[in-house]
């Protein structure tokens, strides 16, 4: 069986030297393309990458712990059927949890510690008056989820989907901690 030679992606910010010629990509240039904005909230603020012509619906994502939306949605929005119709049809609103941003600090600030999924929520809040936003479409993974189910909850006149990917109804009880521990 002959072997398939794939294309080299690396985070590795510059080509090895002497290499004029080199046609890898590198995974800063793969990145979703869009303006940053930072919102202010009541727990801190709020990093949101706008991806699309904002006259189109708006669509909000929220990612996982330990990721943020490069690293949770770039499969998804880098993928030519994705891309083709979430871009053509929504702009994008990506909301990255405090501490999750590229370079950012770690956490929340100490006056929005501990932060809970209801304080989140607040912050989803925040960014949609801040933008005004309208008739949403919030896609969220796993926590990111689970948060913007309960900000749904809260705002069922302004959410018209809702779509969760791996995510909980619910808080953890005894048993999902149980098995996180292990």
């Amino acid at each position: 069986m002959a072997g398939v030679e794939l294309p080299l992606y690396s985070t590795n910010p510059s080509p090895a030297a002497g290499d004029a010629d080199n046609t890898s990509m590198f995974m800063s240039d793969l990145g979703i393309q869009g303006e940053t904005v930072t919102v202010e909230s009541v727990y801190g603020p709020v990093n949101v990458t706008i991806s699309g012509e904002r006259h189109k619906s708006p669509l909000i994502t929220y990612h996982d712990i330990g990721l943020n939306y490069r690293s949770c949605f770039q499969g998804l929005f880098l993928c030519a059927e994705g891309s083709s119709i979430l871009q053509n049809k929504f702009c994008v609103y990506h909301i990255d949890a405090p501490g999750h941003s590229d370079g950012a600090k770690c956490g929340a600030p100490d006056s929005a510690l501990p932060m809970t999924v209801d304080k989140l929520a607040d912050q989803v809040a925040a960014v949609v008056k801040h933008f005004g936003l309208k008739d949403l479409v919030c896609m969220g993974v796993g926590a990111g989820g689970y948060i913007l189910s309960k900000y749904a909850l809260s705002n069922k006149k302004i959410v018209k989907g809702l779509i969760l990917i791996s995510s909980i109804s619910q808080a953890p009880g005894w048993w999902e901690w149980g098995n996180l521990q292990a």
